[in-house]
């Protein structure tokens, strides 16, 4: 069933007295749990074609062992494991889908659900020792070391004297180009760059935007 048919369905022979706010908000439950009957009749059937095209699937492998598949099976072979695929791919989505969710509900408070994730990134970017020439090293100062020694010999210059390189005929900046690229900003083009700023942009870390800055 559509849908909308599960939505017009939830709402037959609704009838509740009281105020208007207090009725609002029985005629969002009882959509509410029509669309939750309507989820869960759709995970029923999606699991029945799942279960369905799996067993399908077995049956025609089973055949290829012994000969070679017909049209038709080879046809019956791929809209199964397309299925499939669709099944998993929506199952995929719906799980990022809910973990969008959570993280706009419970990310940005100081919940359990927001230390989880930073505990968890600090375990999986934490360095608790390495194998050095004697062993297994875990004493921060030593572990610092070794890093900062990897990284300045990745980092370290090997050729002591490089070949400049010298065109002649390449057009060159005038000086006066050269001193107009790092002078300071003068009050005009400050002026110019707040003009060309849309006005309803975010507004910055004082709670300002530009709208405010153009007219003040």
């Amino acid at each position: 069933m559509d849908i909308r048919k599960w939505w017009k369905k939830s709402l037959e022979g609704f009838s509740f007295l009281g105020p208007p706010d207090y009725v609002l908000i029985q005629k969002f439950a009882a959509i509410r749990n029509g669309l939750k009957e309507w989820r869960d009749e759709m995970k029923k059937k999606e699991g029945e074609n799942y279960i369905r095209a799996m067993e399908e699937m077995e049956e025609i492998e089973n055949c290829m062992e012994s000969r070679d598949l017909s049209e038709e099976e080879e046809w019956s072979f791929l809209e199964n494991k397309k299925l499939l695929l669709d099944i998993e791919r929506s199952k995929a989505s719906d799980l990022k889908q809910r973990a969008r969710l959570k993280w706009a509900i419970d990310g940005d408070e100081n919940s359990k659900f927001f230390h989880a994730l930073v505990n968890a990134r600090k375990a999986v970017n934490g360095i608790p020792g390495l194998f050095l020439g004697s062993g297994w090293v875990n004493k921060p100062s030593v572990v610092k070391l070794e890093v900062m020694k990897f990284f300045r010999s990745k980092f370290m210059e090997e050729v002591e004297n490089r070949s400049s390189l010298e065109c002649q005929g390449i057009k060159q900046l005038s000086e006066s180009d050269k001193s107009s690229l790092i002078k300071p900003f003068s009050l005009l083009e400050v002026r110019e760059a707040l003009k060309e700023c849309g006005d309803d942009k975010a507004p910055g870390p004082d709670g300002l935007n530009f709208k405010f800055i153009k007219t003040f």
